[in-house]
């Protein structure tokens, strides 16, 4: 009896061994019959859509559909995506059955960058600029004091401390809303400092540096708000203090 259940015991294991083992082997030979992909950004929304990336990568000779979905070649996708300049990166590869998941970063405009002697710019949020092609609306406009760039640029290279100070004010607007509808445009002066334009009046706000915005903004708010302040009374407004505005009156008053 005992050399019954022996036997019993090990066909059932043998059984279990090879079931596993064509389980795998279907699975390693399957073929990929979806493709998916998802593409994140950090800051906002991207000229790179969902439809855009699925379309470069079915185009192209890393199209995985009818491919053996494990042997994917994830270097061939990226070079199929940066044919696009707003991809960033692959961030992940995932198998489903026959279904491929690809997940990616895709960068994201955060403001549109104009110099007086080119075409204007869109800054995206990894700090690169690329040709203003994509016909992005309702983004602040960095403008003033910003020498020459070249094609491969980067404001986190840069040594114009004027323009590292507008990005990193657009990346804050890009991730506030309110704020990015309240201040259209981003001045970046010849002494390196930034200036504020908003629609609620013609005087620039001076914020100086990129830090601390939450509260530099938060206090010309709040004196908004309470009636310090009349459009036409000041030709500007200082909130680089801690707590306080400081407000230069017109010539008129």
């Amino acid at each position: 009896m005992k050399k019954l259940k022996s036997i019993l015991v090990f066909f059932f294991l043998a059984c279990v061994i090879v079931l596993v083992g064509v389980a795998v082997v279907h699975h390693l030979n399957m073929t990929c019959n979806t493709l998916e992909v998802c593409v994140e950004t950090v800051s906002g929304p991207t000229p790179l859509t969902e439809k855009v990336a699925h379309r470069l990568i079915t185009d192209s000779e890393a199209n995985p559909i009818g491919k053996k979905v494990r042997k994917v070649d994830a270097a061939a996708l990226e070079t199929a995506l940066r044919k696009n300049p707003w991809f960033n990166k692959i961030t992940a590869t995932t198998v489903k059955g026959s279904r491929l998941i690809v997940t990616l970063s895709a960068k994201c405009p955060i403001a549109l960058l104009c110099l007086s002697d080119a075409d204007p710019l869109l800054l995206a949020d990894n700090g690169q600029l690329l040709p203003d092609d994509a016909h992005i609306t309702n983004l602040p406009v960095i403008n003033g004091s910003i020498t020459k760039l070249s094609p491969n640029f980067s404001v986190k290279k840069s040594k114009q401390t004027g323009l590292k100070n507008a990005y990193s004010t657009a990346l804050f607007l890009c991730k506030n809303k309110d704020y990015a509808a309240q201040y259209p445009q981003i001045f970046v002066r010849p002494d390196g400092l930034v200036e504020l334009y908003s629609i609620y009046g013609d005087q620039p706000v001076l914020i100086g540096n990129a830090d601390k915005l939450p509260e530099k903004l938060a206090n010309v708010d709040i004196a908004y708000k309470k009636g310090i302040l009349t459009a036409g009374n000041y030709k500007a407004l200082d909130a680089r203090f801690h707590n306080r505005i400081y407000a230069i009156k017109s010539q008129t008053n």
